[in-house]
Parts: C-alpha cells; sequence; structure tokens
C-alpha cells in the first residue's frame, strides 16, 4: 500500500504534452520509489517482534490466539 501511494505520487506530476525524455525521467522516478517503497514495506513486515525483559520480572500476558513458541 504505502508503495503504492508513493508510485502514485511520483506520477502525479505528469503533463499532457511532455517530451519522450521527461516521460522516461518520470517513469524511472516512480520506478524506483515504487520498488524502494516496496523494499521498505517488506523488509518491516520480515521483523520478527522481540521482548526484552529483565530477569526474574513477573509478566503477565494475554492471548487472544494460539502462540507457537517452539525454537
Amino acid at each position: 500500500m504505502i508503495s503504492t501511494v508513493l508510485s502514485i505520487g511520483a506520477q502525479s506530476g505528469s503533463a499532457g504534452d511532455e517530451s519522450d525524455i521527461a516521460r522516461a525521467i518520470r517513469d524511472g522516478a516512480s520506478d524506483t520509489i515504487s520498488r524502494t517503497g516496496r523494499q521498505i514495506v517488506d523488509r518491516e513486515l520480515a521483523r520478527k517482534p522481540t521482548l526484552s525483559i529483565t530477569p526474574g520480572y513477573r509478566l503477565r500476558v494475554l492471548v487472544t490466539k494460539d502462540v507457537d513458541v517452539s525454537t
């Protein structure tokens, strides 16, 4: 979704009578922005959640779905 928004933003400035060079620059920028946005989203979605707690600290966890704690 974020990459789509970035791509639309890059393409929104197009004019009706633009030259081939301007169109190529706009298309190249759009592709680059879209690819970068996609990479950022993929990287963030691939990050596993982590939780650091001081040893011995009491912790309560409420779970609404099954949790797989196998290693």
